[in-house]
């Protein structure tokens, strides 16, 4: 079995299983969304490409509403449903496509040298569906 973080939610009691190899790359911020949460997992840069420093991978946001309604608002929509807890929803949603900071100068693709640009490839298409398959709930008192 490959080396693994267990990324832990205290404030919402979900967790994530993440590949080792992410723990330098990646840091982890959240924003008010709506009228709930968002949780950003980022890739930081080792340098600032047209004046950025990271971009989103993925992020879990939390909807306050049952699941019923947000099926209904957002069943055929990016979202990917992952649970529902105490009339709140968590859905994943990453980016549709690579940050335009990784354009080649004259925008005809994507410049496939850029570490950053490997790295987030591999993290979108290889590790992401597996950590979005690892979504649980835990409770505070157990700490599991």
């Amino acid at each position: 079995m490959k080396p693994v973080i267990i990324y832990k939610n205290k404030t919402y009691l979900f967790q994530l299983v993440i590949p080792r190899w992410w723990k330098p790359h990646v840091f982890v911020t959240q924003t008010k969304y709506g009228p709930e949460t968002a949780v950003h997992f980022n890739l930081k840069y080792r340098k600032k490409y047209h004046g950025k420093s990271s971009c989103v991978i993925f992020s879990v946001v939390i909807f306050k509403m049952s699941k019923r309604r947000w099926m209904e608002q957002f069943g055929g929509s990016p979202f990917q449903f992952l649970g529902e807890k105490r009339g709140r929803v968590f859905a994943a949603i990453a980016p549709e496509e690579a940050p335009e900071e990784f354009l080649k100068e004259d925008h005809s693709d994507y410049d496939r040298s850029i570490p950053e640009f490997r790295a987030l490839i591999k993290m979108e298409n290889e590790d992401l569906p597996k950590i979005l398959k690892s979504f649980r709930f835990w409770t505070a008192r157990s700490g599991s």
